[in-house]
């Protein structure tokens, strides 16, 4: 018997949240390679949607959820559920840190299941992630970091999330992974679908403080590998995600078009800080930090040239 606390983070997106935890169910009954134990911590970061008390009552009564099984007779297996509070200003990181230490403080627990409320699983997810951690354990003799790769709910075959390997690393230019025949080592790691053991937490830690939405999941993956924890992506896909990043073309244009005050407030938000940004180059690639804060100074002041030399990479 495994167990997983499943930490998930959400803010005004129930209906989304819910197609995640129904899939959840579905793959904790209907394809396990083993017998687990799912406790799910959930942050409802300030929702005014009811996703809580919907959460809850799906949990609760899982009769929605025979209808998307194929095998399983008989009762269902339903996961604990704890409902963490905060205050719509926690974001992506601070909601899945909440999660995170509060899961801590209960277990510890065989694994650590990080879940974007956006992603919708595979029922074979537990099957495919398994199987890349059995590989590590395998091929480099210990547990490793397990990210499941997932693709566009309507095209299987774009990859929108997984892991990404460096083609050059003085200027970061990334390739994304695709499916293989066998997990596949990343230098990038997004956590849509992570799997954590209990032995990396106890080595590695949990996703840094300094990071309030985004790049926590890059710097958790790129600092593990540094202390050699194999993290991998899985060789098939384990879910759906849909791509959810404007494009640069968008973002150029929307930049350039905004007055210097509207650009600084842009810059400033969470959703799309620099600060995360500019404190993964400092814990991750230090050597880039000074170059990266006066190429982030240009993008404020001068967006024009910014995009422009960024082209020229």
């Amino acid at each position: 018997m495994a167990t997983v606390a499943v930490l998930m983070t959400c803010h005004n997106r129930r209906e989304k949240t819910l197609r995640c935890i129904k899939s959840l169910l579905v793959a904790m009954n209907e394809n396990t390679p083993l017998p687990l134990t799912l406790h799910v911590y959930l942050t409802d970061d300030g929702c005014t949607d009811g996703t809580a008390d919907a959460v809850t009552s799906l949990i609760g009564d899982l009769k929605s959820v025979k209808g998307d099984l194929k095998s399983v007779k008989g009762d269902l297996q339903s996961p604990s559920l704890n409902i963490l509070h905060g205050d719509g200003n926690l974001y992506w990181a601070g909601g899945m840190r909440l999660a995170w230490q509060e899961a801590m403080k209960e277990g510890p627990w065989d694994y650590y299941l990080l879940l974007n409320d956006d992603t919708v699983l595979n029922s074979d997810a537990f099957v495919t992630l398994f199987a890349a951690e059995d590989y590590c354990r395998e091929h480099f003799g210990r547990e490793g970091i397990v990210s499941g790769m997932v693709c566009d709910p309507s095209d299987p075959t774009h990859i929108t999330y997984g892991g990404e390997v460096f083609v050059n690393r003085f200027t970061s230019r990334r390739r994304k992974l695709v499916p293989c025949d066998k997990p596949q080592l990343c230098d990038w790691t997004h956590a849509n679908t992570l799997l954590v053991p209990q032995q990396v937490v106890e080595e590695h830690g949990i996703l840094y403080k300094g990071y309030r939405h985004g790049q926590a999941d890059l710097d958790y993956g790129y600092r593990a590998r540094r202390k050699g924890i194999p993290v991998v992506v899985t060789p098939s896909v384990c879910g759906t995600c849909p791509f959810d990043h404007p494009d640069i073309k968008g973002i150029e244009e929307q930049l350039c078009n905004m007055t210097l005050s509207k650009r600084r407030e842009y810059l400033n938000h969470p959703l799309h800080s620099d600060a995360d940004y500019l404190t993964m180059i400092r814990r991750c690639m230090p050597l880039k930090y000074p170059m990266t804060w006066v190429f982030r100074k240009m993008n404020l002041y001068a967006p024009h040239l910014y995009y422009w030399l960024n082209k020229k990479r």
